[in-house]
């Protein structure tokens, strides 16, 4: 037992430094709040966890099609999967019944924890220090940027690159093939928490690393083509995971364009907390940080140059050259930043090429593959006088799906890790000197780097109950809502996030939601008609959705970009009893039956590519009915009819087609006219 504790202390060591600096989880835990922010982000991202859940546990096939902007399809992929998130959520929220908050909280400690294992194992294996795995694990545990994206659980994911980096290390030193297939399944645990990430590590980082191993002779040719045929049934399974991803962004109306705006200029290489707050307060002025500051990049520079006494004028040059970055930043000199850090970048080539033979050889090919994978996401815009110019640019051209990748100085996220290893060597080369104080210094150098990077949290109060608007909807009944007001992009575009995370109580599908991942134009034309209709609700706007969205329920919030009173909307309804009716009333909100219960001949309603394909139509009639009813595409193909005998209720099949992403109208004709009370989608 003592063996085995003593193999594995590191584990504990590494739990108690999470436990340590991410205490105010543990304080909302017990207090049952949301360790990091609410809105409108965290919504978002619950809310399709929890729609995950629901369809794993339910209906599979469902998790592509997350319940938002309806009617079209394989939503999930307009932002976040989460899929490797939501099994996590599964076992703590859905088996062990751990509330939604406390879940999301200990999903945070788990990720730090689980991250700085895999980053100990790297420094470990690379430097062949204790210490050194213990350094660098604390570093990405302090890690303050990773705080600050803790609401999108995608962005946040990316722990599993410490492992699949130390598996390719275990590789190449010792040649067995069992750790080709760990860090396999290590690469496929990322894709499937982190598709974001996942991608950038498999396309680009990967790639960058092993023909870096060809160059420097780790590998040979074929040894990287066994390692990247073991790799091949996990890469598969992702891509079978994956696979609507591009088809679903260039088949719907949703575009999205590439931006250099994006891409890493200089000033987001530098991170600090409230520590250093207070004694620089322009500090907080630099958004979208990347890695820990000033104390972390001296100690990188140390593991290049060393610190004896020839190499001395060159460490002061070269870190003076990233206080210079450091100061300008904060004065917005954004260009002669840049070219400070492109000339650091130069020098720090020629100092790898010029003490080839005395840098740790490990050390020297990861800091190769951190500058030159920094390059494919630089942003040379404002060096070459605004002339939009990029490494990633030209991949894009090669492949223009990649423009759907928005943020993409995220994907320098990856290299944390590699970061982290490079700043211990530079601890361990001090440490060598004076190995007696080596723990002691270790504990102040983590010490003073949690202090210069600290972010803090301000945990949120997070109502679970069931709001009474929604008392009224059945539950996971295939209805479509739509709730007001809608918040037209560029005015607000998340704030329709705070109705999605309400899905969880009713598990039926939006028309609206978060608007930023809606095409502008379609989101335009539905906030024109209703919102800005003066008179709503009125027949025409009611006409409009009931035929375009197939909407069943319209819940009208109290808001001040809602103007119109409850009394005004309960006496407009009463003028439209045979399209509309009022089903709950409430202080705040009005709930909305659509159905249109006048006698007429065609009916048109638009549903989902999943609807169509796994749900029959249950029209629900006045009286009994004898005749032909059609089922057809409306403009696009001959109805499949049936003969109906005297029946009140009839069920009807969608024809057989392959629907467009963004759904199908569906037009329903009678021989004569017909009250049909309700038309409703029901299981096959």
């Amino acid at each position: 037992m003592k063996k085995i504790l003593k193999k594995y202390s590191f584990v504990l060591i590494i739990l108690l430094l999470v436990l340590l600096y991410h205490h105010p989880i543990i304080g909302g835990i017990l207090e049952s709040k949301l360790a990091v922010s609410f809105e409108p982000d965290t919504q978002y991202i619950l809310s399709v966890i929890e729609w995950n859940q629901y369809s794993l546990l339910n209906e599979p096939g469902a998790i592509y099609h997350l319940n938002y902007f309806y009617p079209s399809g394989y939503v999930t992929f307009y932002g976040h999967p989460l899929f490797g998130e939501t099994l996590v959520f599964i076992i703590l929220n859905n088996l062990a019944g751990i509330s939604l908050v406390n879940t999301f909280n200990l999903y945070l400690l788990l990720s730090f924890w689980i991250g700085g294992v895999g980053v100990f194992l790297f420094a470990r294996e690379v430097l062949k220090s204790d210490l050194g795995g213990i350094t660098a694990a604390g570093i990405y545990i302090f890690f303050p940027h990773l705080i600050e994206i803790a609401n999108l659980l995608n962005v946040f994911s990316f722990f599993w690159i410490g492992y699949i980096l130390y598996y390719i290390v275990r590789f190449y030193r010792e040649m067995k093939w069992k750790y080709a297939f760990y860090s396999g399944v290590f690469i496929f645990c990322q894709g499937l928490f982190s598709i974001y990430h996942g991608f950038f590590l498999i396309a680009i980082l990967l790639p960058l690393l092993f023909l870096l191993l060809l160059i420097f002779r780790y590998l040979d040719f074929k040894s990287v083509l066994k390692f990247t045929i073991s790799l091949l049934p996990f890469l598969i399974l992702l891509v079978l995971i994956f696979h609507p991803f591009i088809s679903t962004i260039q088949d719907s109306d949703l575009k999205r364009h590439f931006s250099y705006d994006s891409l890493v200029d200089s000033s987001r290489l530098f991170s600090a907390g409230s520590f250093f707050y207070k004694l620089v307060p322009a500090l907080k002025e630099i958004k979208f940080k990347l890695f820990p500051g000033f104390m972390s990049i001296a100690f990188a520079i140390i593991a290049l140059t060393g610190i004896n006494r020839k190499k001395i004028i060159w460490f002061s040059f070269m870190l003076s050259q990233f206080f210079l970055i450091y100061v300008l930043n904060l004065q917005g000199f954004v260009l002669i930043t840049n070219l400070i850090m492109i000339l650091i970048i130069i020098e720090m080539i020629f100092y790898l090429y010029y003490y080839r033979d005395i840098i740790q050889p490990d050390i020297k090919l990861f800091f190769l593959l951190f500058i030159i994978y920094f390059l494919v996401f630089f942003k040379f815009s404002t060096v070459l006088g605004g002339y939009e110019f990029s490494v990633y640019g030209i991949l894009l051209k090669a492949f223009p799906p990649l423009s759907n990748f928005r943020f993409l100085f995220r994907g320098i996220l990856v290299l944390l890790p590699i970061f982290s290893v490079i700043v211990s060597a530079g601890l361990m080369k001090i440490i060598r000197r004076k190995e007696k104080y080596g723990s002691v210094i270790v504990i102040l150098f983590l010490l003073f780097v949690g202090l210069e990077n600290f972010a803090g949290y301000n945990p949120i109060r997070f109502d679970e109950k069931q709001p009474k608007k929604y008392r009224t909807i059945k539950k996971n009944s295939n209805k479509i809502i739509l709730e007001l007001p809608i918040f037209k992009p560029g005015f607000g575009q998340v704030r329709n996030s705070r109705y999605t995370i309400n899905t969880r109580h009713h598990y039926n599908y939006y028309v609206n939601g978060r608007t930023a991942y809606r095409h502008f134009g379609s989101n335009i034309q539905i906030f024109d008609r209703v919102m800005k209709n003066r008179q709503f609700p009125d027949r025409e706007v009611l006409k409009y959705l009931i035929e375009n969205y197939s909407v069943d329920y319209v819940i009208i919030n109290h808001h001040r970009r809602f103007p119109l009173s409850i009394s005004k909307i309960r006496e407009r309804t009463s003028e439209l009893s045979d399209i509309c009716k009022i089903i709950d009333i409430g202080d705040t909100y009005v709930v909305l039956e659509l159905s249109e219960t006048g006698p007429q001949k065609k009916f048109i309603r638009k549903y989902s590519p999943f609807h169509l394909k796994n749900r029959k139509l249950k029209l629900s009639m006045s009286g009994n009915y004898t005749g032909r009813v059609s089922v057809s595409v409306e403009g696009k193909t001959e109805g499949n009819s049936i003969i109906v005998n005297n029946s009140s209720n009839i069920i009807l099949n969608f024809p057989d087609l392959s629907p467009a992403i963004s759904g199908e109208k569906i037009l329903i004709s009678f021989d004569k006219e017909v009250k049909v009370l309700k038309i409703d989608l029901v299981e096959k």
